[in-house]
């Protein structure tokens, strides 16, 4: 599938996490939201967060620009965040968190059949591996950050055409 725009074509950040609210929402029956967006205030939830990294430089092939494409680099490194979030004066009590937790977790053991090309046309999911977690409570909340070291490509044909 073409990509619109350059501009469409490199959010990353847009079109990844869009695709983790749909399939994690499915899988494990919780609402799921970007991070960065609004402040939601339902509960428990799930928040996701891709922070960019840098491209990575080819092993395969020389790094050739490829004015037609508008690329030098197809590669890309992120890190993939999922926060588990529960009100602590309403539902939260640590045996169903945790579940959510180990829910959230056997969805993105599925990466290759969640992120797919319906819900990720222009890219291809090389590889997600676990890095962390991280817990932490306020006067409201409870959270768990799951913390993954992803890997992906453009496809050559999301480039659009001229």
């Amino acid at each position: 599938m073409k990509a619109t725009s350059l501009q469409d074509l490199f959010q990353f950040e847009k079109h990844i996490e869009d695709a983790s609210v749909d399939f994690l929402k499915s899988g494990t029956g919780v609402d799921c939201f970007p991070a960065t967006g609004e402040d939601y205030l339902i509960t428990p939830r799930l928040e996701v967060l891709l922070t960019m990294g840098g491209a990575d430089l080819p092993n395969d092939s020389p790094i050739n620009s490829e004015p037609e494409l508008g690329a030098e680099y197809l590669k890309f490194s992120a890190t993939f965040e999922v926060a588990i979030v529960h009100d602590t004066a309403i539902e939260y009590n640590r045996e169903n968190h945790l579940a959510l937790v180990g829910s959230v977790r056997k969805e993105l053991l599925r990466s290759a059949s969640n992120w797919n090309t319906e819900n990720l046309p222009f890219y291809r999911l090389k590889y997600l591996r676990p890095q962390g977690s991280s817990r932490e409570t306020d006067a409201d909340f409870h959270r768990t950050i799951l913390s993954y070291e992803m890997k992906f490509v453009i496809h050559g044909d999301a480039f659009p055409g001229e």
